[in-house]
């Protein structure tokens, strides 16, 4: 500690050096008198940061916060006593805090002692002898470990927490893979017993090419009859069914097929890129003029070619494109092709316009099933069918079945997922709701059907350390809970209604190759509320933004950003819009030290 001091001291002292990197630097040297329970020092440092960063030019309220953050900690304690309340920046601490264990493995039971020798089998299990310790007030203060030997869990349904297993300030409640393990959480079911495609009348809807290439495999006979259902996805596309309890909620994903745990994708056509719009000036139809063109308010427009000719007797096409803005993709069922008139006719959902020349590709059809990569589901017979991109063996082909999230937590602190490998929801890897500083560390989220990580309410919580990609949406989204959103005029209106920082935290994360199928404004990150951060990331490969924020005090600072918001117009790197609308204009956000090429 006194060499870091010391250390913290020589650039405080840096003749030239800039007013942020000083007072930063002020800033650890308060963290490290903390450890070193000098209190008083600490705390007549951090009364000395808290008016010196509202004098900078401009006022750095991010530094404020911080100072008053520690300094309402310090409150509670006295000189040479412990830390009773944790902070934020103690929370990686807490990952080898608890000194009680409980084991899970895949070869235990639930009906063992749930020790080393003798684990538990499901994670349900472990949670409900928690909670038994708190109601008979055993449960351990420095908290308990949750260690997840090696190997694969199949989810058939979400691991759920609730309020009633939360841990404490000082004891939190950790669930990790063991060390030098690997522990991964799957909502899918790995697929064997493929066989070659015999029936003559697929044969005849595939291409000749395809015919000595494609497999099937029959779902039902495996027992997976819940495939989901294809729905109106993409920008702003929720159910708009006012008797569904779901209103205003995003659609969901459907079953998804991975292939040495890369997505597959549903036979589309053109295998690459896009089709454009032919005209949609079409006779008897009401027009308006916008500033990209001319639309129609019927969904429909000319084909160009004959490739929708080859179409005749598919069930259940879709085509996903920007159909009247630059910036929104949607996700459109097909409801007629008039091959007489070349006239395709686009389902009202979520979005009735259509404009010409703009990009579309169509999908979800047996007769394009022509490249390596591309599967069908045939949702009356459950035959799946699918083209390989090369040999496989067991376990490397599996469909997510899970119609949920993997882990949910709703209204539990305190909680800890450390190490862990989670993918295949048909939701969100992991969803968080209206809780307090919880940890998801070192995890990687891949292949879910929307989102990676979403957060809804709560605060403090913080997302450090995990591994980001091969996501249906998003990445990770930060929101500011329900009680922060409002209709007005029939669409959301997102603000912060206390100005209260949230204080939620994305740090050294990697997010990447995100956004794979929504393609509705999936940000790498979106924070919502107040007093939102995130630092030292790096983000890529992504066609929307990086990220997308609304509300106010947001800090973004020392990523590193590439290959993003490529594909649509009217976006930008770090996005923020519709400021109008925010009670409070969406001020004191600050973008800074981040490196974009």
């Amino acid at each position: 500690y006194p060499i870091a001091r010391e250390r913290y001291k020589q650039i405080i002292n840096t003749e030239g050096a800039a007013d942020v990197q000083k007072i930063r630097a002020e800033i650890k040297t308060a963290d490290i008198l903390i450890k070193e329970k000098r209190y008083s020092d600490a705390r007549s440092l951090l009364v000395s940061i808290e008016k010196t960063s509202m004098g900078l030019n401009p006022p750095h309220e991010h530094f404020r916060n911080e100072a008053v953050d520690r300094l309402n900690m310090l409150d509670k304690i006295a000189d040479g006593h412990n830390v009773s309340a944790i902070s934020q920046q103690d929370f990686i601490g807490w990952i080898s805090c608890p000194k009680e264990f409980l084991y899970v493995s895949t070869e235990g039971s639930d009906r063992n002692a749930g020790t080393k020798a003798r684990p538990f089998r499901t994670f349900e299990k472990a949670r409900d002898v928690i909670r038994s310790k708190k109601k008979e007030n055993v449960f351990p203060k420095g908290g308990i470990t949750v260690f997840i030997r090696g190997g694969t869990y199949y989810m058939d349904s979400p691991f759920t927490l609730t309020a009633e297993d939360s841990g404490t300030p000082g004891g939190p409640i950790v669930y990790r893979a063991y060390p030098g393990e690997k522990v991964r959480l799957i909502g899918g079911v790995f697929l064997s017993r493929f066989c070659p495609v015999t029936d003559t009348e697929v044969l005849n809807r595939i291409p000749q090419e395809a015919h000595t290439k494609v497999l099937q495999v029959d779902l039902k006979a495996a027992g997976i009859t819940n495939y989901g259902k294809l729905y109106p996805r993409g920008y702003g596309s929720t159910y708009q069914c006012d008797a569904s309890p779901l209103w205003g909620q995003p659609y969901p994903s459907a079953a998804e097929l991975f292939y040495k745990d890369k997505r597959m994708e549903l036979a589309r056509w053109p295998n690459e890129g896009w089709a454009r719009t032919g005209d949609t000036a079409l006779p008897g139809l009401k027009l308006e003029t916008y500033s990209y063109g001319v639309y129609n308010t019927a969904g429909k427009f000319r084909y160009i070619g004959n490739r929708p000719e080859r179409w005749k007797g598919e069930d259940e096409i879709w085509m996903k494109g920007y159909w009247v803005h630059t910036y929104m993709q949607h996700h459109r069922l097909v409801k007629d092709i008039d091959t007489g008139t070349k006239i395709i006719t686009l389902d009202a959902k979520p979005r009735p316009e259509v404009c010409k020349g703009f990009p579309y590709f169509a999908y979800n059809i047996l007769g394009e099933l022509d490249r390596p990569g591309e599967w069908y589901l045939d949702r009356k017979t459950g035959i799946l069918y699918f083209w390989p991109p090369g040999d496989f063996k067991n376990n490397d082909i599996w469909l997510s079945t899970l119609a949920g999230s993997v882990v949910t937590t709703q209204g539990a602190s305190y909680t800890v997922f450390h190490d862990l490998l989670i993918e295949g929801s048909w939701e969100y890897g992991i969803h968080m709701t209206a809780g307090n500083y919880n940890l998801i560390s070192k995890s990687t989220v891949r292949n879910t059907g929307k989102a990676a990580i979403l957060v809804e309410g709560g605060r403090y919580d913080s997302i450090v350390g995990c591994d980001i990609y091969g996501t249906g949406d998003g990445g990770i989204i930060l929101e500011v809970g329900e009680e922060n959103r409002k209709m007005s005029r029939g669409r959301l209106v997102y603000f912060s209604k206390d100005l209260e920082p949230v204080g939620h935290l994305v740090e050294n994360c990697h997010i990447h190759h995100i956004n794979q199928v929504g393609g509705g404004y999936g940000a790498g990150v979106y924070l919502g509320g107040c007093g939102q951060r995130m630092r030292n990331n790096l983000i890529h490969d992504n066609s929307y933004q990086a990220v997308h924020f609304r509300g106010n005090d947001h800090l973004i600072e020392y990523n590193e950003v590439y290959d993003v918001s490529h594909e649509p117009r009217d976006h930008g790197v770090f996005y923020i819009n519709e400021s109008s609308r925010s009670i409070a204009g969406y001020r004191g956000n600050v973008i800074r030290f981040n490196f974009v090429h």
